[in-house]
């Protein structure tokens, strides 16, 4: 993980390494786009506005494939933000290239800043209530800084109302990364806890 991050990966990249990035792209883009139409289901109960959202949980999968597979996730992400932002954005189909990007742009700079600036270490075995209000945070401003640049240059976002679009999408952002990464701490823990039982 943090050495695909890192960009240490080798120049001699074996078949059996190509599948397996090709899977993790594939994974990570029907991850977050049936995810993406589940949140939609939702969306009456914390809805804010177009692309905003008051618990956006695709958010927090995103940082979650990030963390566990690399640039592969975030290629997958790019994927799954032109599927879903071909609908979500069907009136304005210029965005869809740029937007699905950003989507997969945005978690994996959270996670090159965590690990390379910020000294956050993340065992997802062991994730420590600051480490994952940190990470949470971290994605979550740089999400928003690149999303509502996008929505402001596009008009989606007037000058007027930036302020309370990025407060609302920031408070999304970080709840759902919350709550993903949190449940995939738990269900570490308790694998951890049951392997130890059984030895």
């Amino acid at each position: 993980m943090g050495r695909r991050l890192r960009g240490e990966a080798s120049l001699h990249v074996s078949r059996r390494e190509v599948m397996t990035y090709a899977a993790e792209v594939v994974f990570a883009a029907v991850a977050y786009t049936l995810l993406f139409i589940l949140n939609e289901q939702f969306n009456p109960f914390f809805w804010e506005r177009l692309g905003v959202s008051w618990l956006f949980l695709p958010a927090g999968l995103r940082l979650l494939l990030v963390l566990l597979c690399g640039w592969p996730a975030a290629v997958g992400i790019m994927i799954g933000g032109w599927i879903t932002g071909s609908w979500m954005l069907a009136d304005f189909p210029w965005l869809v290239p740029v937007f699905g990007v950003v989507n997969g742009l945005a978690p994996l700079l959270a996670a090159w800043l965590a690990f390379r600036h910020l000294g956050i270490r993340v065992s997802l075995a062991n994730l420590t209530p600051l480490t994952l209000v940190g990470l949470s945070v971290v994605f979550a401003a740089i999400n928003v800084l690149l999303q509502q640049a996008l929505y402001l240059l596009s008009g989606l976002t007037p000058v007027s109302d930036l302020p309370n679009a990025m407060f609302s999408m920031f408070f999304g952002d970080v709840t759902g990364a919350l709550v993903v990464l949190l449940l995939t701490s738990l269900v570490f823990h308790a694998h951890r806890l049951f392997r130890q039982k059984e030895v």
